[in-house]
């Protein structure tokens, strides 16, 4: 009889023990996701981008974009009430769900000890999203004409002097400028565009091309990424652009005037070893940051 209640009270602690390893490693887990992110506004713990859509209309008379973003977002809880974004020198004009009802939101300019964070958004939900449940907000905004995200060049400081020139620099968290979204290195999310341009200009995106067409006045391109990424690695360029082949899976991109001079310089770019170079795949391009010098034996040769 001792010997099978000693056994028994093995088995008891035991399982308490386990039953305390559980509970510790639930709660660490579920602490683990509420850990504050000092990068954002925007209520990752609560809700989480899957996808956003632009559709924007680039005009470098009044140096703005224009348009929407459509984000299909996933609640992380039980009961969720309300979306925050961050939002950085935009312009909100209205908020719609995915049934086209419009919805009530702030725009928000934090306090002092904040305000390297920019603004944010916040928006009020019709009825609470239920843990799991997936839906879209498609916000109508323009950008700022002073803000720090997107470079706009008169045709005199470009190579070619004839056509303006925009190119966008995210990293690490100016995409809120851009656009009203998660702005943080912890959501990725991939993300599809329809952009507009005066005909004579092409855009390119930190995505595949699927489709271009044009009118009498402009051109309407279309990107799709289909790899999440963090939104500090969205990227736009517009201009008097051509892109030319120099690898299977490589390509330049630049000023019809610098076209012959760049590709000849990058030619040696598609077997550059991964150990100098840090890049995101997105298809048949690569999108990457350059981390190396040019290498000797190139030019020895």
């Amino acid at each position: 009889v001792r010997c099978v209640q000693e056994t028994g009270l093995i088995a008891l602690v035991s399982t308490l023990a386990v039953l305390g390893l559980f509970v510790g490693l639930s709660y660490n887990e579920q602490e683990s996701s509420r850990v504050i992110d000092e990068s954002t506004f925007a209520n990752i713990h609560e809700v989480r981008t899957q996808h956003f859509f632009l559709n924007l209309t680039v005009n470098f008379d009044t140096k703005t974009l224009s348009g929407s973003n459509t984000l299909t977002l996933q609640s992380q809880t039980r009961r969720l009430q309300q979306v925050i974004l961050d939002a950085y020198h935009l312009e909100i004009k209205q908020v719609v769900d995915q049934n086209f009802n419009m919805l009530d939101y702030e725009h928000v300019t934090p306090t002092s000890d904040q305000k390297d964070l920019g603004q944010y958004l916040v928006i009020y939900l019709r009825e609470p999203a239920k843990r799991g449940e997936i839906f879209n907000i498609t916000i109508f905004y323009s950008t700022a004409k002073e803000q720090d995200t997107i470079s706009w060049l008169e045709p005199e400081q470009t190579a070619g002097g004839k056509y303006p020139y925009l190119y966008s620099q995210c990293e690490s968290i100016l995409c809120r400028q851009v656009a009203p979204l998660q702005d943080t290195p912890a959501v990725k999310a991939t993300y599809s565009a329809v952009i507009r341009t005066p005909k004579a200009l092409r855009p390119f995106l930190s995505a595949n091309e699927t489709d271009s067409y044009e009118d009498e006045d402009f051109r309407y391109s279309s990107f799709r990424n289909d790899i999440p990424i963090p939104s500090y690695l969205f990227a736009i360029v517009v201009g008097r652009l051509e892109e030319r082949q120099v690898g299977k899976r490589t390509a330049v991109i630049t000023e019809a005037e610098q076209i012959d001079e760049c590709a000849k310089e990058l030619e040696d770019l598609e077997p550059v070893s991964y150990t100098h170079l840090r890049a995101h795949e997105t298809g048949r391009n690569l999108v990457c940051r350059l981390l190396l010098e040019k290498k000797k034996k190139i030019h020895s040769q």
